[in-house]
């Protein structure tokens, strides 16, 4: 049976609008970027600002998006823990994904093989 996607703790109902452009969001992600790639050295083969917060000037929803590519997505034990270990929690797993997030829920990290 193969493993289909999964959304870790659930559904959630949460309101989420979109909002004028924050100058705190470039802020935000280069803070998470710092902290990404200390938790996972190496592996962090890219970590890049992605979506609409990254671009300036537009409105978006206020989640900074951070898209992560690692050598072996299976290796799990090899960047889901370290990411936890520095704060982040899993929320989504699929197939050819992964996603962890800051406890405040305003930062999505997608983890995804360096090929994608």
């Amino acid at each position: 049976m193969t493993r289909g996607p999964e959304l870790i703790g659930g559904v959630e109902h949460r309101v989420i609008q979109v909002v004028d452009y924050d100058p705190a969001w470039p802020v935000r992600f280069q803070a998470e970027r710092g902290r990404i790639e200390a938790a996972l050295g190496s592996r962090a083969r890219r970590v890049a600002h992605i979506g609409s917060t990254s671009v300036p000037g537009l409105a978006a929803k206020p989640i900074v998006d951070i898209q992560v590519s690692v050598p072996d997505l299976e290796d799990e034990p090899g960047y889901v823990a370290p990411l936890e270990a520095a704060g982040y929690r899993l929320r989504v797993w699929a197939a050819e994904h992964r996603m962890v997030r800051t406890p405040d829920l305003a930062v999505h990290v997608h983890i995804c093989p360096v090929d994608r």
